[in-house]
């Protein structure tokens, strides 16, 4: 058993979990299992609320389900700062509501606001990076809340645009994980480049509507792994090339038999 830390940065304090909920523990693997039991009722009232009341065409969400143990544990003891720190674990209840067009951004933000503030899901911190994106050029709303009718549990709601979204799978993780693989003098020369490569692209699509519909009902994500899930576009133009040649490719071996046979008779 790992000898839990209850303390928190003084900056972050305001963010964190409540140091109320963990008076009687003693080891991080009990404070991480109490959290999570504790998250169930949450994650399911906040996936009920977003369905019920903001679900419509052209706005989705995804549903992750509340954190897994293992992961929950390996982020408590990998805490920013001091190791251990239970209360920096912050997003054991989550979900993403994402929409199709940019021009929704604002009533979307505005609607997900109203619709916490009246449940008692009160937002604690917010960042908006859709008015100033990360250095890479990524841009979410992300949510910060507690659940006031669940002892003041703190979890995580992310505000998505699917453009972007899926530019962050086709791209984002793969700039991500060369840099990774890097070593560290060269990290550092790469990385402004990859940057600016991926705040590019991030501009463009930024601008683009895509269709998100029914990421809440997918059972896979956009890598193609269980357990999250994956943008569903119906594309004319494949399925139209697809067919086309096929019907080259069938007419060519049709030609190809009769030039044999007759050559044969011959």
């Amino acid at each position: 058993m790992t000898e839990i830390n209850k303390d928190c940065v003084p900056a972050f304090c305001a963010f964190q979990q409540p140091l109320e909920l963990f008076n009687d523990i003693t080891n991080l693997e009990d404070g991480v299992k109490h959290l999570l039991t504790l998250a169930e009722s949450s994650q399911e009232r906040l996936i009920n609320l977003i369905v019920s009341n903001l679900v419509k065409p052209g706005i989705s969400y995804y549903n992750p389900g509340i954190k897994g143990y293992d992961s929950a544990l390996r982020k408590a003891k990998a805490s920013y700062g001091t190791p251990n720190q239970i209360r920096q674990l912050t997003d054991c209840y989550r979900a993403s509501i994402i929409f199709d067009d940019p021009n929704q951004l604002d009533a979307i933000n505005l609607n997900t606001k109203t619709l916490l503030n009246e449940n008692r899901f009160k937002i604690i911190y917010e960042k908006n990076s859709f008015d100033e994106p990360w250095a890479d050029g990524y841009r979410d709303i992300n949510f910060k809340i507690k659940d006031l009718d669940n002892s003041n549990l703190v979890g995580e709601l992310q505000i998505n645009q699917c453009s972007v979204k899926l530019f962050t799978e086709f791209m984002g993780h793969k700039a991500y994980e060369i840099l990774r693989t890097l070593p560290p003098n060269i990290k550092g020369i790469a990385k402004p480049y990859l940057n600016e490569l991926t705040k590019y692209g991030y501009d463009k699509v930024s601008k683009k509507i895509e269709t998100c519909t029914d990421c809440g009902k997918c059972t896979t994500n956009f890598s193609g792994q269980k357990g999250g899930y994956e943008i569903k576009r119906k594309s004319k133009r494949k399925s139209k090339r697809k067919s086309t040649r096929k019907s080259k490719r069938k007419s060519t071996r049709k030609s190809k038999r009769k030039s044999t046979r007759k050559s044969t008779k011959k």
